[in-house]
C-alpha cells in the first residue's frame, strides 16, 4: 500500500484495475526487485497520474531559516486550513561536526494538529529522522540524508483538518541557525484520513533479563508505520549476542495463531524481525539500507562498546489496530549468558484518527543526551 495514500482506513489493495497499464510494463520493470514491483503496481493501483488535476488543490512551498536560541524554541511552521505535509527537510548551519549527535538528540522536534494543546510527535531531531545515534547518510523508504552534514528529510505525509504546528525546542547551550523547507498541499480530505504521531522513549541500563517498552499501549483507532532502534551495547562480543531478543506487538487483543499464549505478532529475535538472519554468523558485520528495512548504522569503539541503528516500516505490509497497540523487547533468550547492560532508544511511528494520543511526555534532555 503506497504510503503516499494517507487516507489508509479501510483500504485495500487493488490491482484488478489496473491490467492495461501492468502489460505495458518493461522486461526491466517487471524483473525489479518484488518489493519495487509491489509498491509500483500499488502506486498505479491507487494514486492518480502525475497530470491529472486535482480539483482545489493548492500547494506551498516553506523555505527559510529560524534563529534557534539556545533552551529556547521555535516555530517553523504554523498552518491553517485543511491538506497534507507531505515533505518536511531541514539542516544546522553548524560548522562544528561534533555538536551534530548532542543537537540531534537535545533539539525536539514537536508537531501539534488541529490546535491541540499535546504534541501528536514529540521525538529528538535526529531521532524522527531515522539518524539516532550518528547523523549520517540514509536512504529508506520514510527518510533520506544524501550526507552526515546534518541533512533531515522526512516524506511521510501528514494530514491535517484545522491546523498544523511544527515547533524546534531546543534544550542545547548552543543556539544554531537552522534552515528547514515544508512542502504542504492544501485539499479536502477523506473522512478517513489519519494524523501522524511519533513516540520516542529511552532505557540506558536495559539488561538481558529486563523488558524493554518501545510503545505503551495506545488507545484508538490506527495504522502502525514502524520503529527505528538505536543500541548501544556494552561488552559486545563477536558473535552478536545482543539480538536474541523476542519483538511483541499486542493489539487489539488479537491471538496469535501459532501460540495462544503469545503476544499478537511474536518473533523470537530481532534479525527475524527484520527479515534478516544469523547475525550472529556475521564475520564483520556491516550496515546495510533496504526501503521498509535495514541496519543503517553499526560501530564498535575502542572499549568493545557495540552502537546500531535498525528500523522496520510497514509501508506496503500495513499493520492495523482498532482499539489498542503497544510493542515491547522481550527478555535475552539465553539464561546462560553473563548479564550485561545496553542502552535502549526507540522511536515508533502511527497514524490515528484522532490528532492526540494518550501516551507520556518526551523524557528530559538529561535523559536524552546522556553519553552524547
Amino acid at each position: 500500500m503506497p504510503l503516499t495514500n494517507f487516507d489508509v482506513m479501510n483500504q485495500r489493495v487493488n490491482t484488478q484495475s489496473t491490467p492495461a497499464r501492468i502489460k505495458h510494463l518493461s522486461r526491466a520493470a517487471a524483473m525489479a526487485s518484488g518489493l519495487a514491483f509491489l509498491a509500483m503496481l500499488n502506486l498505479m493501483a491507487e494514486e492518480p497520474p502525475l497530470y491529472e488535476m486535482r480539483p482545489g488543490a493548492e500547494t506551498e512551498v516553506i523555505w527559510t531559516r529560524a534563529n534557534l536560541p539556545a533552551h529556547g524554541a521555535v516555530d517553523l511552521a504554523n498552518l491553517s486550513g485543511e491538506g497534507v505535509i507531505s515533505s518536511l527537510w531541514g539542516t544546522f548551519d553548524i560548522k562544528v561536526r561534533e555538536q551534530y549527535n548532542d543537537l540531534g538528540r537535545a533539539i525536539v522536534v514537536n508537531i501539534y494538529w488541529d490546535g491541540a494543546a499535546k504534541p501528536a510527535v514529540s521525538v529528538p531531531l535526529a531521532d524522527f529522522f531515522g539518524q539516532p545515534l550518528q547523523v549520517q547518510k540514509v536512504d529508506t523508504a520514510l527518510f533520506n540524508a544524501s550526507n552526515g552534514w546534518g541533512l533531515f528529510h522526512s516524506m511521510i505525509p501528514m494530514p491535517f483538518r484545522k491546523s498544523a504546528r511544527i515547533e524546534l525546542v531546543n534544550d542545547s547551550d548552543i543556539s544554531c541557525l537552522f534552515y528547514y523547507q515544508v512542502n504542504v498541499n492544501y485539499e479536502k480530505l477523506s473522512e478517513n484520513a489519519m494524523y501522524l504521531h511519533a513516540y520516542w522513549g529511552r532505557n540506558t541500563q536495559v539488561s538481558f533479563r529486563d523488558e524493554f517498552t518501545v510503545l505503551p499501549e495506545v488507545r484508538g483507532q490506527g495504522r502502525y508505520l514502524g520503529t527505528t532502534w538505536a543500541v548501544i551495547q556494552n561488552d559486545a562480543r563477536k558473535n552478536w549476542t545482543w539480538y536474541v531478543r523476542p519483538v511483541k506487538i499486542d493489539f487489539d487483543d488479537k491471538k496469535n495463531r501459532s501460540n495462544p499464549e503469545a503476544s499478537s505478532i511474536h518473533v523470537n529475535t530481532l534479525d527475524d524481525y527484520l527479515a534478516s538472519g544469523w547475525w550472529s554468523s556475521e564475520q564483520a558485520p556491516e550496515a546495510y539500507m533496504f526501503p521498509y528495512l535495514g541496519r543503517s548504522y553499526v560501530h564498535t569503539d575502542a572499549e568493545n562498546r557495540l552502537s546500531v541503528v535498525c528500523y522496520r516500516y510497514y509501508v506496503i505490509d500495513p499493520l492495523w489496530f482498532h482499539q489498542k497497540l503497544s510493542m515491547r523487547i522481550g527478555p535475552h533468550l539465553s539464561k546462560k549468558i553473563p548479564d550485561r547492560t545496553s542502552d535502549w532508544s526507540t522511536t515508533a511511528y502511527f497514524y490515528l484518527t484522532t490528532p492526540e494520543n494518550n501516551l507520556p511526555a518526551i523524557q528530559a534532555a538529561e535523559v536524552r543526551t546522556l553519553g552524547f
